[in-house]
């Protein structure tokens, strides 16, 4: 999707830095005159900052996650997502979730192998025969 936008991207980047410039001058008009009315403001700092658009494909963001799960830390995998403001709170939501559902299902962290009790002869002779 980028990749076919890359001319529209390359007019957009020339005219963001028409703007900026503009803007900047702007700025610093206004700090001129708010410094003739004993008002304070450094022009230089304040910085425009410019976002895109972009639709961006999940599908192909969720697949790239999947594949970096384990080699890159979990906060930053969800801040890859585009529909996540603050990761922080996102992980601490996931850990709160996590215990909830452990605390509702706490059979299934139990070893699934059967207690020697309940091993019938006739296995524990399959059992000894694979041993031997």
């Amino acid at each position: 999707m980028e990749f076919k936008l890359l001319g529209l991207e390359m007019i957009t980047k020339t005219k963001e830095a028409n703007y900026k410039r503009g803007l900047r001058q702007r700025i610093a008009i206004f700090a001129h005159y708010l410094g003739m009315q004993q008002i304070a403001l450094e022009a230089h700092s304040i910085v425009p900052q410019f976002s895109r658009g972009l639709p961006k494909n999940l599908l192909e963001l969720s697949q790239i996650i999947n594949n970096l799960e384990g080699k890159v830390s979990l906060r930053q995998l969800i801040s890859l997502l585009p529909f996540v403001e603050d990761p922080d709170a996102e992980l601490e939501e996931l850990e709160e979730e996590k215990e909830k559902n452990k605390d509702r299902v706490p059979f299934f962290n139990q070893a699934n192998t059967k207690p020697d009790e309940e091993v019938t002869d006739e296995e524990r002779g399959v059992l000894d025969q694979e041993e031997g």
